[in-house]
């Protein structure tokens, strides 16, 4: 019984400690843009700001600035979020022979192979799905 109270007291005053240690609270993650009700998020943001340096280093094409760069990844996501609601909206619906067809265009634009397109867009990081989405 007295190792119960013990250990009761020991938690209560952790917890006690704990609650007079105020910790800095920070944001996993905050809005940086809205297209529309929906959001675009930091995290989102930063991901595809990413994304696009490792492309551009792989290209050996030296990124601009940080700062042109985010505004550049920012218009592109804002310019996507409204093509892609203006779709849902319309009902704009594209077949899948049709969706084959452009990747086999993209391809040859690009002189690869369709194999060859997929495996350096999952290269980039970019799931195959997503890209024929």
């Amino acid at each position: 019984m007295k190792l119960l109270a013990s250990l009761l007291l020991l938690v209560m005053t952790l917890v006690a400690n704990a609650q007079n240690q105020r910790m800095p609270i920070v944001p996993a993650d905050r809005v940086v843009a809205v297209v529309n009700n929906e959001a675009i998020t930091y995290f989102e943001l930063n991901l595809k700001v990413a994304l696009a340096q490792q492309q551009l280093r792989e290209q050996n094409i030296t990124p601009p600035q940080t700062d042109i760069l985010v505004k550049q990844v920012l218009e592109r996501l804002i310019i996507d979020r409204i093509q892609i609601q203006y779709a849902k909206e319309t009902g704009l619906e594209v077949s899948d022979g049709d969706l084959d067809a452009t990747v086999r265009r993209i391809a040859e634009g690009n002189n690869v192979t369709v194999p060859a397109m997929k495996e350096a867009i999952e290269r980039d990081g970019i799931a195959w799905n997503r890209f024929r989405e």
